[in-house]
């Protein structure tokens, strides 16, 4: 992959490349940064304080909200080659109904992982057995040979549908594999 998105540096063409979502997730580090906004959206949501907003069957409420994480994979991965740092961002919709005694958590949360590929003047990056590589001389190969940056995107949605009893909030974890 990394020397896929290298090749499509040096061809200059600009294009927008698109991802697979199967090898970007087989990734440790976006699978963590997922669970990270996965967990803030755990946080900002509040379940616990639906036992008294949702006194009724039937009663609803809605929760929309979005964050981004920025990571970065060790140098020894593939994906630090790919893009450095990069980031994802989780746009959630959540659904939460009063049925009886119980409350049913649905939604989706769909993540976006993007980056641009490009260089900075004055940064560096690390190639095991070569050394540090100036970002300087890549910016001297896009000046003089054609190569442009490019946006890099992925895109993949998790939906959810659980119930749990009035009550028992505590544990309840919406993370998704």
């Amino acid at each position: 992959m990394a020397a896929d998105c290298l090749q499509w540096w040096l061809d200059g063409t600009g294009f927008t490349k698109n991802i697979d979502v199967k090898w970007l997730r087989g990734n440790n580090e976006v699978i963590v940064a997922e669970n990270v906004n996965i967990e803030r959206f755990e946080e900002r949501l509040g379940l616990e304080n639906f036992d008294k907003k949702l006194t009724k069957n039937g009663d609803f409420a809605e929760y929309k909200n979005e964050l981004q994480r920025q990571f970065v994979d060790g140098v020894f991965r593939e994906l630090y080659y790919v893009c450095g740092t990069s980031t994802i961002t989780s746009k959630a919709n959540f659904k939460i109904t009063r049925v009886k005694d119980n409350f049913v958590l649905s939604g989706t949360i769909i993540h976006y992982w993007w980056d641009r590929y490009d260089w900075h003047k004055g940064a560096n990056t690390y190639i095991n057995g070569f050394g540090y590589i100036n970002d300087s001389d890549a910016l001297l190969v896009e000046k003089h040979c054609g190569a442009r940056p490019y946006e890099m995107r992925s895109q993949w949605q998790q939906s959810f549908n659980k119930t749990f009893q009035s009550g028992f909030f505590g544990g309840l974890s919406i993370k998704l594999k």
